[in-house]
């Protein structure tokens, strides 16, 4: 019989948070925050609306997953939307702007 084993993270719905963002000093403390979230099965979409590959300002926590996104060109507050909700995968999505 196989293992059915599941691990925690499969057990919770995961939960995209969907980030837009032109680069603002604010960013690190936003991010920080994502860190401090207590549930296990979370995915950050980074969305970087000035189109100038920004560098995540913030390490995250070992078991988050990070997907920056960068069109290489600005993006307006809708179309950094949607490139953040075509770029996540989890159940749930939010938008922490």
């Amino acid at each position: 019989m196989p293992n059915t084993t599941l691990h925690p993270d499969e057990l919770q719905p995961r939960v995209s948070i969907i980030c837009r963002t032109i680069g603002r000093p604010t960013l690190a403390n936003t991010l920080g925050s994502v860190n401090d979230q207590t549930w296990q099965n979370l995915e950050l979409i980074l969305v970087d609306a000035l189109g100038t590959q920004l560098q995540s300002p913030a390490t995250p926590r070992e078991d988050l997953l990070v997907k920056l996104v960068c069109t290489r060109q600005p993006l307006s507050r809708p179309a950094a939307a949607n490139a953040g909700i075509d770029a996540a995968t989890g159940d749930f999505l939010l938008f922490l702007d």
